[in-house]
């Protein structure tokens, strides 16, 4: 035949995205060729063919939503008409379509068609989403791995000939269906610091140590809290991370192998009027799936505090003689040597 189809990239994502509502169709190729428009009649073609996908695939929770992003590419000349189906596979219907600025597209209850209104120009790309809502329970027969196909409509043949042009295997986290990794997250502190006027040092350590499979794309969000402004904050490798005042935002977008992890070192300075007594810091990473989180709680002693800078014991040494107990120390329970003898006199002006 002589249309060949244009590229078609299927990019998933797990957000929502939430898209206008468009006129219902039945069938097929409902909603590709209007009658408004006259009907489906020649254009000019679109040459090449390639499928692309993403090195690992995303996974969508059952119950859930989740939206996939076609992108069309015109790698011949100018084109004034194309028709694409999308063709959910079970256990997804589509709820919504959002055909941009160059298709309008309708929802039926297994598919989507989207038809070119505008003009693709050469080399040009266009983008629509599908979002689908996840059935809380799995199909029969059970597919892990269901695969989304899009395909396109010949308009120069009189019957309704589609060409597959690019398709996505997406998993479904069904019980008893291999899933991605989950990180693991742990957050400690240095311990001795976040003395009023010094620093305090925090660790963020993300692991996947779940097993053979690597985990999504991580997005690392920590909310320092005011008393202890934020320093300085380093990013492991395949992590980029900034600060915008005490929230710290690390992301990953190859995630982590099997096996890895990555420490996120934030360092905050502890001014000498912090409010001395116990500060938790959590911290969130998101995956594809969801949130997992971790907290650290530190002591912020100093001068000011009840208990001196340390805080320390002392330690059980003979003590002979008189001496004057001031009233950061206003009982003998910390003297811990027999025969010891304390006697307090204190004076207040």
């Amino acid at each position: 035949m002589g249309h060949l189809p244009p590229t078609a990239q299927k990019l998933r994502r797990r957000e929502t995205v939430q898209g206008p509502s468009h006129p219902d169709g039945t069938g097929h190729g409902a909603g590709l060729c209007p009658a408004d428009r006259g009907g489906c009649g020649p254009g000019a073609r679109a040459v090449g063919r390639r499928r692309d996908e993403e090195p690992r695939p995303l996974a969508f929770a059952p119950g859930g939503s989740g939206t996939y992003t076609i992108t069309v590419t015109n790698s011949g000349p100018q084109l004034t008409q194309l028709a694409l189906l999308d063709q959910l596979p079970p256990g997804m219907t589509p709820t919504a379509a959002d055909g941009g600025a160059l298709f309008n597209c309708a929802v039926n209850p297994t598919t989507v068609g989207c038809l070119l209104v505008g003009t693709l120009e050469s080399q040009q790309t266009a983008q629509f989403t599908v979002t689908v809502a996840v059935a809380p329970e799995p199909p029969e027969p059970l597919e892990c791995v269901p695969v989304n196909q899009v395909f396109e409509r010949d308009l120069d043949s009189p019957e309704p000939v589609t060409v597959l042009v690019a398709e996505d295997p997406t998993p479904v986290l069904y019980p008893g269906c291999p899933g991605l990794a989950r990180p693991t997250v742990a957050k400690s502190h240095v311990e001795g610091q976040f003395t009023q006027g010094g620093q305090g040092t925090y660790e963020i350590v993300i692991g996947n140590v779940q097993g053979t499979t690597p985990t999504s794309s991580l997005t690392v969000t920590d909310a320092v809290p005011a008393a202890l402004p934020v320093s300085s904050v380093t990013a492991p490798a395949g992590f980029t991370c900034s600060n915008a005042g005490q929230d710290v935002t690390c992301s990953s977008a190859a995630g982590l192998p099997p096996g890895g992890s990555a420490t996120i070192t934030v360092v905050v300075s502890v001014p000498a009027s912090a409010p001395c007594g116990s500060v938790t810091n959590q911290v969130n990473v998101q995956d594809s799936v969801g949130v997992r989180t971790a907290a650290s709680t530190v002591t912020v002693t100093g001068s000011g505090c009840g208990g001196g800078g340390g805080g320390g014991s002392v330690l059980p040494i003979s003590l002979n003689g008189i001496f004057t107990v001031y009233n950061n120390i206003g009982t003998a329970n910390n003297i811990n040597s027999p025969g010891g003898r304390v006697e307090n006199h204190q004076s207040f002006r």
